[in-house]
């Protein structure tokens, strides 16, 4: 199975964020899954392709030239694809993957987990994508997607892909 994942470019303020791109990098190789996401060696991105890398997983980046030229990709990958926007990077991270990982990440995180969100629900699909919900982080998203649902902007179905997560024991349930 591939398996992309969204994550922050940047650690975050709490080592609890390393440690699970840590670990989350080491299942999906030990799982003999493919990492796919988005191809740079610093802050969490490079934590999770290290660990998948260190444990012989297959990682695949995709990078945009901007990001490419900044010197912020990713050596040591299985394989790099480079884009020339965001918008085509983020379609190829969407089309490539057959599961959907969102770790606790910036704007960029959050855009590409909606993003994900309404392609599932447009086209129907029987993906899924697992926003880890470490603390809490995505509480005020599940309760956005409800009031949504209250109001009748979208029915329950529609976001029946969206699965929080808990931690990474629960994770392993649907990495198996």
């Amino acid at each position: 199975m591939k398996i992309t994942v969204f994550l922050g470019s940047r650690y975050g303020n709490d080592g609890k964020y390393t440690e699970l791109a840590e670990a989350i990098g080491t299942m999906i190789a030990e799982h003999g899954h493919t990492l796919i996401y988005g191809g740079a060696s610093n802050g969490l991105m490079g934590v999770l392709a290290d660990s998948a890398l260190k444990h012989n997983g297959t990682v695949i980046g995709i990078i945009t030239e901007l990001l490419k030229g900044r010197e912020i990709d990713h050596h040591g990958l299985s394989s790099l694809t480079v884009t020339k926007t965001m918008a085509e990077r983020k379609e190829l991270l969407i089309q490539e993957g057959d599961m959907y990982i969102a770790l606790p990440g910036g704007i960029g995180t959050l855009e590409e987990a909606v993003d994900v969100i309404s392609t599932l629900r447009t086209h129907k699909s029987s993906k899924k994508l697992l926003l880890m919900n470490t603390d809490g982080f995505y509480e005020p998203l599940r309760e956005l997607l409800g009031r949504m649902c209250e109001e009748g902007f979208l029915s329950p179905g529609e976001i029946s892909s969206v699965c929080f997560v808990r931690d990474t024991e629960e994770l392993q349930t649907y990495l198996q």
